[in-house]
Formats: C-alpha cells, sequence, structure tokens
C-alpha cells in the first residue's frame, strides 16, 4: 500500500500554513502613535506574575532592548509550528469529555472539546436554520422548507488566506476570518488582519459591526453570547532584505536591523484595529508582559458580548508568544512550544529539551483576570493535551530530540517519550502535584481524550499503545492498562461508559499507513482495554485527524468526511451495532470532483452534509443523498 502519512517530529496544528509563513520574517511600516483609549472601559486585571508597563516610554525602551537583542541578519523570526487548532480537537467549571449534542431540541451541535464551550466552525445550526460559511458568503437554510433564505458577501473571496469560520448565539452570528493585505513574497511577508463581521440573521442578513485587527486569529472560545479571541502579531517594523549573505554582510545586516529597531516607536507592538470603518490603536496600558519574553511576537486577547454588539474588545496585549488555545466556562489557557522558536532569533537561549509555557486567565462574563504561568517538558500535541478537572490542569506532552530530527528521516527514530503532568490551580499559581512518565519510548503523542478522572493517550511509531491512565489521586496518577495494535488513531470519541470510537490510520508493522481505520474500544476494564471492531477505508485520510469539527457521533450513528487522491471526497457512515461497526451507504454531493463532504449535522431524523458547494438533506440510517440545496 501507498505510505499516505509518514509520521514527523510534530503535527502541523489547525490554521493555515499560509498563514504561518506570512508571519515568519516582518516586513511591514511601524505605526506613528499609541493613544491609551478605551471605547469598552474594560480593563483586563493582571497580577504580580503578569505586569504592565508604567509608561509608554518604558514599554517603548524595554521591548526595544528585547528586539535588538534577538533581532538577525533576516529581522524578526516567529514560531515555525501553525497556530492551533483551528488545531486539535467537554460547561460546569472543568467538566468535560462527553459528545457537545443538545437532545432537548434534538439536533447535534459543533464537535467541540468542552460541552457547553462553543469553538468557531463552519457550519451551525439551532435545530431550526443552519448557518454555513461558503465561497466568502453567509448562507442561511431554513431546515423545515429546506431552502436558502439569505446570503451575505463578506469582503473579497479572493483575499481570505485561511479558512473561515464562525461563532452563534441567538440571532447574531459572529464571522471570524483572516485576509492577507499584500501578496505573498518570500523576501517580504504580507501585512494580514483578522476581521470580524457580527451578522444579524433575524431576517435578511445583515451586518451590525465590523472590526478588524492586525494579526492573525489563533482560536476562539464562547460562552453563552460571551466570546474570547486570541490573536497573535508581530512588531509593526521593516527590516531591509539582507543581500549579502556572508559573514560580514549578515553582521552588517544585524547591525542596522538594531538602528531600525531604536528607532520605532511603541505601536509597532501594539496592533491597530478598525472599529466599522474608524481606526484604532490598541493603548499601552493594555499592554503587559511576563517574566521572560523576546519582543518578536505578541497576544492580543479580545472579549465581546454579541448581544451588545463589537466595542474595542478589552484588548489585553502581551509580549509573548503562543500557538494553543484551550478553554473551560472559568478559565481561558494559552500556551507556546518554545522549541519552536525559529533560529532567526539571535541569542534565544533554545531549551535544551522542549519544553511548553502556559499562560491561565480566569474569567467570568465579560470580565477576564490574569491568574498565573507555568512551565512544562515536552510540547503539546494540540489543545486536546489540555484539561482542567476538579481543581487541577492535566497536561500531556512528548519530549523529543531538540536537534529538531523528523522521524522517518533518519534509520532510528529521534529519541522521544511522553509524559502527562497534574498541576493544582491554586489562587494564583498552578503547581504540579503529580505526574507519569515513559509512556511511548521512540514515539510522541497522537491522540489524547480526557474523561472524568481518566485520560486515554495513543502513541505511535510502528504500533498504536493506547494507555489508560487513573487520574483520580492528582498527587499520584497511574497506568492502569495498555492496548498495543498496529496503525494509530488521531482522534478518540467516548460514546457511552467504557467505549471509545478512534480514528485515524491502518499501518504494517513497519509503521507505514495505508488508509483511514475506524475502530471500537473497549475500556470498561481499564486494566485490559481492548478493540472489538475496525473499519479500514483504503488509501484515504479522515479530516478528523486534524480537525475534531470534522466528527459526527448521533444515536449509534458515526459521520466521518474522509479523502483520497482521485478527489471526490466522501463521508462514511457506520453504525456502532453492540460490539460491530456497520459500515452503511456513503455519502457523496454532486458538484467538483474536490467539492467533498466537510461536515454533518442531525436535525430531527434529517441527516445534513456540507460541502463547499451546498447542503444536502438525508436519512440518517436510510438513503443519505436527499435534496441538494446549493449555495449560489
Amino acid at each position: 500500500m501507498t505510505r499516505l502519512n509518514t509520521p514527523v517530529r510534530r503535527p502541523w496544528r489547525t490554521g493555515a500554513a499560509l498563514g504561518a509563513a506570512a508571519m515568519m520574517i516582518t516586513g511591514m511600516t511601524a505605526c506613528q502613535s499609541a493613544p491609551d483609549e478605551d471605547v469598552s472601559g474594560r480593563t483586563p486585571r493582571l497580577n504580580a506574575a503578569l505586569v504592565s508597563f508604567d509608561s509608554c516610554e518604558q514599554a517603548a525602551d524595554e521591548l526595544r532592548a528585547k528586539a535588538a537583542a534577538h533581532v538577525g541578519p533576516y529581522g524578526l523570526g516567529v514560531e515555525l509550528s501553525v497556530m492551533e487548532d483551528t488545531a486539535m480537537a467537554e460547561s460546569a467549571p472543568g467538566r468535560q469529555s462527553a459528545p457537545a449534542v443538545t437532545k432537548e431540541g434534538e439536533y447535534s451541535g459543533t464537535n467541540v472539546q468542552e460541552r457547553g464551550i462553543d469553538e468557531p466552525d463552519i457550519v451551525k445550526t439551532d435545530g431550526e436554520r443552519i448557518v454555513a460559511l461558503a465561497g466568502g458568503k453567509l448562507h442561511v437554510v431554513d431546515a423545515d422548507d429546506e431552502t436558502v433564505t439569505g446570503s451575505l458577501t463578506l469582503g473579497d473571496a479572493d483575499t481570505w488566506d485561511s479558512e473561515a469560520s464562525m461563532l452563534w448565539h441567538g440571532d447574531r452570528v459572529l464571522v471570524i476570518r483572516h485576509e492577507a493585505v499584500a501578496t505573498i513574497d518570500w523576501d517580504v511577508a504580507p501585512k494580514g488582519e483578522t476581521v470580524l463581521t457580527l451578522v444579524d440573521i433575524s431576517g435578511e442578513p445583515e451586518v451590525v459591526d465590523e472590526y478588524a485587527m492586525e494579526g492573525y486569529h489563533l482560536d476562539s472560545r464562547a460562552d453563552g453570547g460571551v466570546v474570547r479571541l486570541v490573536l497573535k502579531s508581530i512588531p509593526d517594523i521593516e527590516f531591509a532584505p539582507l543581500e549579502d549573505h556572508t559573514d560580514k554582510g549578515e553582521a552588517a545586516a544585524i547591525e542596522a536591523n538594531q538602528k531600525v529597531i531604536a528607532e520605532s516607536d511603541v505601536s509597532a507592538w501594539l496592533p491597530s484595529y478598525r472599529l466599522n470603518g474608524e481606526e484604532h490603536e490598541v493603548g499601552c496600558r493594555s499592554l503587559a508582559r511576563p517574566t521572560d519574553y523576546s519582543g518578536s511576537s505578541m497576544l492580543t486577547i479580545l472579549s465581546f458580548d454579541l448581544e451588545e454588539g463589537l466595542d474595542d474588545g478589552g484588548p489585553l496585549t502581551l509580549a509573548a508568544d503562543g500557538d494553543t488555545v484551550y478553554g473551560t466556562a472559568d478559565a481561558l489557557y494559552v500556551a507556546n512550544d518554545r522549541s519552536m522558536m525559529v533560529p532567526l532569533l539571535r541569542g534565544y537561549e533554545r531549551p535544551s529539551e522542549p519544553e511548553t509555557e502556559i499562560y491561565r486567565f480566569a474569567v467570568a462574563g465579560m470580565t477576564m483576570t490574569y491568574h498565573s504561568d507555568t512551565t512544562v517538558p515536552g510540547y503539546l500535541l494540540n489543545r486536546y493535551s489540555l484539561s482542567e478537572w476538579d481543581g487541577h490542569l492535566r497536561v500531556a506532552t512528548t519530549v523529543d530530540d531538540p536537534n529538531g530530527q523528523f522521524e522517518g528521516e533518519t534509520e532510528e527514530a529521534a529519541p522521544s517519550s511522553s509524559s502527562l503532568y497534574v498541576l493544582r490551580i491554586d489562587d494564583d499559581a498552578m503547581t504540579e502535584t503529580g505526574r507519569i512518565e515513559g509512556l511511548g519510548l521512540t514515539e510522541r503523542i497522537y491522540a489524547v481524550r480526557y474523561v472524568a478522572e481518566t485520560a486515554y493517550v495513543v502513541t505511535f511509531r510502528e504500533t498504536d499503545p493506547l494507555y489508560v491512565l487513573d487520574l483520580s489521586d492528582p498527587t499520584s496518577p497511574t497506568m492502569l492498562g495498555e492496548l498495543k495494535i498496529p496503525g494509530y488513531s488521531a482522534y478518540l470519541h467516548p460514546i457511552d461508559d467504557g467505549r471509545l470510537v478512534g480514528v485515524g490510520q491502518e499501518a504494517n508493522e513497519r509503521g507505514e499507513t495505508s488508509g483511514t481505520q475506524v475502530s471500537l474500544f473497549d475500556v470498561s476494564n481499564p486494566a485490559k482495554p481492548s478493540r472489538d471492531a475496525t473499519h479500514t477505508e483504503p488509501g484515504t485520510w479522515a479530516d478528523v485527524e486534524w480537525n475534531p469539527h470534522a466528527f459526527l457521533y448521533w444515536e449509534g450513528m458515526l459521520v466521518i468526511p474522509v479523502s483520497d487522491y482521485a478527489g471526490s471526497p466522501y463521508a462514511l457512515r457506520i453504525r456502532v451495532d453492540g460490539d460491530d461497526l456497520t459500515e452503511l451507504e456513503p455519502i457523496r454531493h454532486p458538484g467538483d470532483e474536490w467539492a467533498g463532504v466537510q461536515r454533518a449535522l442531525v436535525i430531527g431524523d434529517t441527516l445534513w452534509t456540507m460541502s463547499a458547494e451546498g447542503l444536502m438533506a438525508g436519512s440518517l440510517e436510510g438513503d443519505p443523498e436527499g435534496t441538494w440545496i446549493a449555495f449560489d
């Protein structure tokens, strides 16, 4: 079989590679001023662990000094890793693990990590209406009449350089997209911005507010109508392209870049934004810093109440880096893989082994307070590596070769192993209480799922160990059982007490993958986990390996979009019959051969599937190909 997936040192996180590449080298013009205005009247609360600058002058001095110490001949580098998840993917505080569905209304919701905490996606429903993003438009569909009731064009679809997404509350939809402002040039990165469009869908879709900020959207979370977004930006400083690649030329370039930094204003680090066409800049009092930072990247957290509309977002801008966002009902976490910094950051002390910084923010309604930060060894797979439960944060990480060797590039795999850390959440700190180490020697984590006080961890190189970990005692996490099988699962989903579904790749004894593999695991006896059934789809891969939103489980039925090299992506329908998996007729959409099924949802007895060209209403158990509703 053709080898479809070669295990690599670490996965590309969800998000667009284009957006990440665009941020690798700065090439933008600095702003000229930094007014200290606050449209919303909200100022995020800090504590001793994260402090604000005393003045704009102090901020400028410190940021210039940090950036000058790290600038290289090419400018300031940022992370190689792609921003999360739209990366991988349970609300009482910290309670999780069940599929996010709403039985009262008999319709499925977005497949999210934390129940009750919504995540942005390309299609959503309230049981009566369906809203979908495709072709640069927001489409509203009446589920009963099976007709498009309205569409709204959102900017120029040709400028979108990543998949748009949305959050929905009541009659208001917040559309989130990233727009490139300039054409990609590998010598000078384009200037990009995140555009937020608040749309009223009570009648014909109509724009209520529009907000645009410099930077790239990492991820968002919503609790009811309160939405929090995390954006990442780089200093607005223009460096001359390097033409002389000799040692002398690079030294001269560094000196010239340091001079450019010395002449920059604090506003170069503060992202500007537009609110309904009016230009603003984030004020200095919204800027804060942790103890250790490079001055090369900024994180901005925005908060909005969709019922009230868009204001300035009460921004908190950190002189910090980040790539993974995780949220619960009472906390927002941003994690940063320190080992993935581009070597362009001169003088940056790369850790001898991978390590991840984790920032925690306490949230309540529209209030956000910086809580604490900590560092754990290793790097995260994605947001599913994190879980808050009963006053503790659980973190699963992998440690491997810091020199960056990729598994599969050499005869010997890079030395690696995985661990799980338990951190107690105190009043102003996260303190380790226990850990379990040595999981999957010579392998890395491919999937993590927490179900209450149990963690399921999949590692892989040639076989797929599924580990069952007992976290009931935060001071002494233990491994209860282990199952080794060919292939791997990249996504795990609890379907009822004692059973998991895993989706990933089938593989031979050498770890060479050959197609989508769906597994039904029995974990009712944690000491002896078993696999009851499998379904394989040769020559394909499933989108849920990278995006958990591309997964539906509803009343014993699995719907999983898959793709192959020949085009014509389609969706598997697999019924869970006791200990068996039974394949039903797959779902295929008409139209362009590459415009295949991307998502699935259920309203009543109707199975809806979405592609870039339209929606199809069919039967969950019977004929899945029914009414076709084309997007205009």
